[in-house]
């Protein structure tokens, strides 16, 4: 019976020695999971939670053997989280629980205790901060300067907007008459201007003749290739030689028509400076600049009409107020090609 006790005793024993030495195993691979949660938590004492949705009670995560199945277990009171192993029992099914305290801020949780984390949703930019793209200034007039260029005129008025850092639109005439001035056509192209079409002759009788409309579209072409050409510049803008403005639809209709085959856009004007009337006084430089400034009426849109040609000494004396006086009444100025209805 001794000897059996003894026996008995032993084997209990080595079942006390199986079983702990179990447990110790159990043990040491809970160490090893733990020991990179440990290091980082020692690292990053003060981390916010990066994942803090991964440490809900009832997630689910594995050892690194793939055999010892975990549960997570959140304390709200303590900010931690516990989690034990569900699998390690002992030979009489009595359950051994492994505890350990996980820190809710661990950084990348998700990688530690082998959960997929939710992508976090990516913070939109601020739609305030996008730069805003410049406004239309509200109040725009439009230079125009037509029968030109001349040797008398044109030098003084370009001389004269450069100087004020503005831009303006010469409707151009490039007949005969005006051969030999090349520089001052290349000029008004070098410095930014903007040149339109205003017919080859300028003569009324051959553009608005109501039975023949191809006179018309022979004149606009003429003049759009001699430009083309000889200074590699193609206009897109035309004003028809004295206007649409009384004129009957039988006559303005199919040119119209004419220019939007041709791409072009036309514009008349709703200033006019008064400096082709008949009256010389209307014609002096007071006249032309009251005329400008007296009929501006607060619109957003001024077109404003002026002439180029040998006589014309008046209009390049009134620019320089008119265009003082536009900008105190809060005018810019541009290029017909840039016109915007107001």
């Amino acid at each position: 019976m001794k000897t059996g006790s003894n026996e008995i005793i032993k084997i209990n024993n080595d079942r006390s020695q199986t079983k702990a030495v179990r447990h110790r195993s159990i043990a040491a691979a809970m160490f090893l999971m733990l020991l990179p949660v440990l290091l980082v938590t020692a690292c990053f004492p003060n981390t916010e939670p990066v994942y803090p949705e991964l440490m809900r009670s009832g997630s689910m995560f594995y050892s690194s053997s793939g055999e010892d199945e975990a549960m997570i277990r959140t304390d709200t009171n303590t900010g931690s989280a516990e989690y034990y192993n569900g699998m390690s029992v002992d030979d009489s099914g009595t359950r051994t629980e492994m505890m350990a305290f996980v820190p809710h801020s661990i950084p990348n949780a998700s990688m530690l205790l082998g959960v997929q984390a939710e992508p976090e949703e990516t913070e939109k930019p601020d739609e305030s901060d996008e730069p805003e793209e410049p406004e239309t200034p509200k109040k725009i007039a439009y230079i125009t300067i037509d029968d030109g260029p001349s040797r008398s005129i044109t030098p003084g008025i370009l001389d004269l907007l450069a100087k004020e850092g503005i831009k303006a639109t010469f409707f151009i005439l490039p007949q005969p008459s005006m051969r030999g001035l090349d520089n001052l056509f290349m000029r008004i192209i070098d410095e930014g201007h903007e040149m339109g079409n205003h017919s080859f002759t300028h003569r009324y009788g051959l553009l608005y003749d109501k039975d023949d409309t191809e006179p018309f579209k022979n004149e606009v072409i003429a003049a759009h290739e001699y430009i083309l050409d000889k200074y590699g510049y193609t206009m897109k803008t035309f004003r028809f030689p004295g206007g649409m403005m009384g004129r009957k639809a039988e006559i303005t209709d199919p040119r119209k028509a004419i220019l939007d085959e041709l791409g072009y856009k036309y514009y008349d004007w709703n200033i006019d400076s008064g400096d082709t009337n008949r009256s010389a006084a209307d014609r002096e430089t007071t006249a032309i600049i009251n005329k400008v400034l007296d009929n501006t009426r607060d619109r957003e849109r001024l077109i404003i009409l002026l002439h180029d040609s040998w006589d014309k000494q008046s209009t390049l004396e009134a620019l320089p107020e008119i265009i003082s006086g536009l900008r105190k009444q809060g005018y810019s100025f541009d290029i017909l090609k840039n016109y915007r209805g107001g």
